[in-house]
């Protein structure tokens, strides 16, 4: 059996369930448009509202954010509902 239809028998939420209560360090692939309302890129406030000249809203990364985010440091750990300073 190929792996890709081993995958394929359970949803994603069967599998973050699965791979969560055995500890198995992961993350999904996540679409262009998940990517803005994932809880963590939330929380590191790695998107930004901007209101342009004509009146419309945009959505852009903000970049302090995300130069902060490559360099390892994160403020929130929403999957532990505590504040950290940095990660090790």
């Amino acid at each position: 059996m190929h792996r890709e239809e081993v995958f394929r028998r359970r949803t994603l939420e069967e599998w973050i369930d699965c791979l969560s209560k055995n500890d198995v360090p992961f993350s999904p692939a996540l679409t262009i448009d998940e990517v803005p309302r994932n809880e963590q890129v939330q929380c590191l406030g790695i998107f930004s509202e901007i209101t342009a000249n004509d009146g419309k809203s945009y959505r852009v990364i903000s970049a302090t954010r995300a130069a902060s985010a490559r360099r390892g440091h994160r403020p929130h750990d929403p999957l532990e509902g505590r504040i950290r300073s940095k990660r090790p």
